[in-house]
C-alpha cells in the first residue's frame, strides 16, 4: 500500500505496507490552526467513513481534502462508524492525522462556458455516477471531467444516482464545483 504524507508545512511520501494495493493520503493538521469543518457518514460502501460534507475555507478543504473522500483513521484509530470518527477528532489536543483513501479531485464547473455537457449513470457497485457522455468544449469538459470519471460530489453535496446528480448540477450556481474519484490517469499529488 502506498501512503502519501502531508502536513499543514511540509510534504513528504513515505510507503506504508499492507494487504491493500489502493493508494492511501494522509494528512496531519492543527486543530489551532483553525476549524477542520468536517461533517461524515458511515460509508455504505466498504471500510472507512465518507466525507459527507466540508465547510469552504476551513483547514481540511484548504489541504485538499473534499466530499467524498473516505477517512480510513484518524490518529492511528481505524474509523469504524461516524461517531467513533468525531470522538477521535475530539479527543485530539492539537494534531490530527488522516489517512484517506479513494482520492478525490476538485473541478470548478462554469455554465457561462455554455452546457454542461455531461451524460452519467448509477454504477453498480461502489458510490457516484459514472460520466458516460461528454460534449467537446462543454463546460464540464474545460473544467477537466474526463469520459469515464466517477462524479461523487456536486455543488458540496454526496452524489449516488443519475437523478441526484442532475438534480445538484440544475440546481447549483452558476460557478460550482465538481469532485470526482482520481483514476489511475491522475498523477498523485
Amino acid at each position: 500500500m502506498e501512503v502519501q504524507k502531508r502536513s499543514v508545512l511540509t510534504e513528504q511520501s513515505g510507503s506504508f505496507s499492507n494487504r491493500h494495493s489502493e493508494k492511501l493520503h494522509q494528512l496531519t493538521v492543527s486543530k489551532r490552526c483553525g476549524r477542520l469543518g468536517v461533517t461524515c457518514c458511515n460509508n455504505p460502501h466498504g471500510s472507512g467513513v465518507l466525507i459527507e460534507k466540508l465547510a469552504v475555507d476551513t483547514m481540511l478543504w484548504s489541504q485538499g481534502v473534499n466530499v467524498g473522500d473516505v477517512v480510513q483513521s484518524i490518529n492511528g484509530s481505524a474509523c469504524v462508524d461516524h461517531e467513533g470518527a468525531v470522538a477521535t477528532i475530539d479527543e485530539a489536543r492539537d494534531m490530527v492525522t488522516f489517512e484517506l483513501s479513494g482520492l478525490t479531485r476538485r473541478l470548478v464547473v462554469d455554465k457561462a462556458l455554455g452546457r454542461v455537457g455531461i451524460t452519467v449513470a448509477n454504477r453498480a457497485g461502489g458510490r457516484g455516477v459514472e460520466v458516460t457522455e461528454l460534449v467537446p468544449d462543454g463546460a464540464a469538459d474545460r473544467a477537466g471531467v474526463r469520459m469515464g470519471d466517477v462524479l461523487v460530489s456536486v455543488d458540496g453535496g454526496l452524489v449516488e444516482t443519475h437523478e441526484q446528480a442532475i438534480e445538484r448540477v440544475d440546481g447549483s450556481a452558476p460557478r460550482f464545483e465538481m469532485v470526482v474519484l482520481l483514476s489511475d490517469r491522475d498523477s498523485f499529488a
